[in-house]
């Protein structure tokens, strides 16, 4: 059966989950849910080989990355070998991206994380798997360098730039996610209008809190996707229906392809 909504960025091998996973997941089936899980490092991207290369593959999208905040300390010979043993229970390559946020030591590389992410890219290229970049501080940078990377399926997760940068992602294709911040954020739910609207993705990005009406309360797809949908519609002036549709073909088309 096909689900009927989609977290597309969510952190489900963070150990904050860890001690109720299971129940989590069986929450996700019954409700007919499918959550993106994306990785920090190999660490936790040989805990979501672990847990999702065959198990739970009806509710889970497998993607495994390093993130930027990573990117000075890992190995991508020891990442990519991790993908090439398990690529058939991989279905995409992220958290990867940039961030000046984490260029903050004297002996920092910043060249370390973008030379990290290019072979990112080039991976997922090679093994024509979507991506999930991060892009804080950094979308200008970025969209520079994924026109050097053919037939490249991207979405720009939390997408937090302007509306020249998110015209400029339109024009190249590229998909954009909002999370719960458009409840509370008058710039989130612009940016959300200005989209192409076959591009949206919604996220919880969990297991991040939110503040404003959500009160600090853990981020779930279980607790959270249908307020985002149910904002979205209100936004973008259609039905729940509608928006559920539109996110529904959106996310299938990122994932399959």
């Amino acid at each position: 059966m096909d689900p009927l909504f989609y977290d597309s960025h969510i952190h489900l091998v963070d150990e904050y989950y860890a001690n109720f996973l299971t129940q989590i997941l069986t929450s996700m089936r019954e409700l007919r849910i499918k959550g993106c899980s994306v990785t920090i490092d190999v660490s936790t991207s040989r805990r979501a080989i672990d847990m999702f290369s065959e198990a739970n593959r009806d509710v889970v999208f497998n993607f495994v990355g390093i993130h930027p905040e990573f990117a000075q300390t890992e190995e991508f010979s020891e990442f990519e070998d991790l993908v090439a043993q398990n690529r058939n229970f991989i279905d995409g390559i992220g958290e990867i991206g940039l961030d000046h946020s984490y260029d903050t030591s004297n002996d920092y590389n910043y060249s370390k994380q973008v030379d990290i992410f290019q072979k990112m890219l080039n991976l997922a290229e090679e093994i024509e798997k979507p991506v999930s970049i991060h892009s804080r501080g950094t979308l200008d940078e970025i969209l520079n360098l994924i026109p050097s990377y053919d037939n490249l399926d991207a979405c720009l997760h939390w997408f937090d730039g302007t509306e020249k940068q998110l015209q400029r992602s339109m024009d190249m294709g590229l998909y954009v996610s909002y999370g719960p911040l458009i409840a509370y954020s008058r710039n989130k739910k612009k940016l959300l209008s200005l989209a192409d609207r076959n591009k949206i993705l919604i996220e919880t990005d969990g297991p991040v809190r939110y503040s404003g009406c959500f009160k600090n309360v853990t981020s779930l797809p279980t607790n959270m996707l249908i307020t985002i949908l149910n904002i979205m519609s209100h936004e973008l002036k259609m039905t729940f229906e509608e928006a559920m549709c539109i996110v529904s073909t959106n996310s299938h088309m990122f994932f399959n392809g």
